[in-house]
């Protein structure tokens, strides 16, 4: 089923119309853009207006096929969704591909790699 986005918020996140008067806010899987606005703590980041630039373009007179994954929720309640155009193009990769986004995987390898490397240790309590 494929479905309008109504809102970009910024590059990894954006608002759908599924019927409901608010509508659905919808977060990227694996991938993570710089902040486009001041929110809470959080600065704007590099080149955060440009990613949110970027999804506009790619999204603009768009419809957009949604795929979950393990978990539908993060744990700002938004949905986690991977994002396909009609055309088949997965928006998740191009934001990664085109410089607009992070790899969240990349981040979490990394870290796992770090993690492995301290079972290497014994503390004694």
């Amino acid at each position: 089923m494929s479905i309008t986005f109504t809102k970009i918020v910024d590059g990894d996140t954006f608002w759908v119309d599924n019927g409901t008067e608010k509508g659905l806010k919808i977060r990227f899987i694996g991938i993570d853009a710089p902040e486009s606005r001041r929110m809470f703590k959080r600065e704007i980041g590099y080149y955060g207006k440009e990613a949110k630039e970027y999804l506009t373009r790619l999204l603009t007179n768009k419809k957009v096929r949604l795929v979950s994954d393990v978990d539908p929720l993060d744990q700002y309640g938004r949905t986690l969704s991977y994002v396909y155009l009609e055309d088949g193009t997965f928006v998740n990769a191009e934001l990664i591909k085109n410089g607009y986004a992070g790899s969240i995987v990349k981040r979490m390898m990394k870290i796992l790699l770090y993690l492995s490397n301290l079972t290497n240790y014994n503390i004694d309590s």
